[in-house]
């Protein structure tokens, strides 16, 4: 059986580390979009709109999921979803 390097193990525990912040740093801002509706936001100086929300959150989880090599192989793979997806089920449990 093939074992995954500690660098592969490292990258993935790091990345999951930077998704987790990232979506503890998404929940305020969803409650205050959600039952809000933008009100504590709104008079912001700068605003990027729905796209703002999308690049702050959305697109920071989806590049810490990434391989970082082109060609993946077994210790090039980036196990962060692997890792986040077992924490959430275990956390749910």
């Amino acid at each position: 059986m093939l074992v995954p390097s500690l660098k592969a193990a490292y990258n993935a525990f790091s990345g999951v580390g930077v998704i987790f912040l990232t979506m503890s740093y998404a929940c305020p801002i969803a409650v205050s979009l959600i039952f809000r509706c933008r009100e504590d936001i709104k008079n912001g100086s700068f605003n990027f709109g729905i796209f703002g929300l999308i690049a702050n959150s959305v697109l920071a989880i989806v590049l810490f999921c990434m391989p970082p090599l082109k060609e993946v192989t077994l210790d090039s793979m980036n196990y962060a979803s692997v890792v986040f997806f077992g924490t959430v089920v275990v956390a749910a449990v």
